[in-house]
């Protein structure tokens, strides 16, 4: 919410978020560990419902803005890791 916060003074309103965060892993999913599995999961998937709960809040308010979330290729492709 700072980030929000500080665009909103700063700019006055926010117009369009782009969300495109993404880690991963190139680790075999049998020794992945539950550490590495919680670091993807919480940027990929939990930080980009964060940014857009923050940022949709006065989106809605005004009933204007966009919100745009881009995922990397590899989100569409399975690697074999041996």
């Amino acid at each position: 919410m700072a980030l929000r916060d500080i665009c909103l003074r700063e700019l006055g309103r926010v117009d369009i978020l782009v969300s495109a965060a993404g880690v991963t892993a190139r680790t075999p999913s049998l020794e992945m560990s539950d550490a590495d599995w919680q670091r993807i999961i919480d940027t990929n998937l939990t930080g980009t419902l964060h940014a857009c709960r923050v940022f949709a809040e006065p989106m809605i308010a005004r009933a204007s803005g966009r919100i745009i979330s881009i995922a990397s290729l590899s989100s569409f492709l399975g690697f074999f890791e041996v």
